[in-house]
């Protein structure tokens, strides 16, 4: 599949309705909408939309750094400003996902703090977990140190 920027965009487009949905469910449990059968449910929604999302958000990027290898690679190729141009705008589509993928872990982190606000031991560990920077190292079939 060819990286174009309607791919990007609909890329961004999908991420956003998907946060949209997470925060919501977000409001609604903080304000105690949400009914008690259907807290599981939501609870699971919310996790699932958010890594969905990482995960799709990752896997452009992965498409965007293979066609900036490729566009390197043949650089003596193209017109220098073109390829200036192309380089850049592949480096901010990298920023915007980067930027929505850490949009989403902080929607991530206040998720967990509803569980974790009254257990200071458990708020600190999930405070000092390893952050994940990207999963060009997870494919899969996942491997042993994912």
């Amino acid at each position: 599949m060819k990286l174009t920027k309607k791919a990007v965009k609909n890329a961004f487009d999908k991420a956003e309705d998907k946060i949209n949905i997470c925060w919501g469910i977000l409001i609604d449990i903080k304000e105690f909408k949400t009914k008690r059968t259907n807290l599981g449910t939501n609870i699971v929604e919310f996790q699932e939309k958010l890594a969905e999302t990482i995960f799709d958000l990752h896997s452009i990027r992965d498409q965007i750094i293979s066609e900036e290898k490729r566009i390197i690679t043949n650089r003596s190729k193209y017109n220098r400003d073109w390829f200036l141009s192309k380089v850049r705008l592949l480096s901010k589509f990298k920023e915007g996902i980067d930027f929505i993928v850490n949009t989403i872990k902080a929607l991530g982190d206040a998720f967990v703090y509803f569980f974790y606000q009254n257990d200071i031991d458990l708020l600190s560990k999930h405070y000092n977990h390893q952050r994940v920077i990207n999963n060009t190292a997870c494919k899969l079939p996942l491997k042993k140190d994912c």
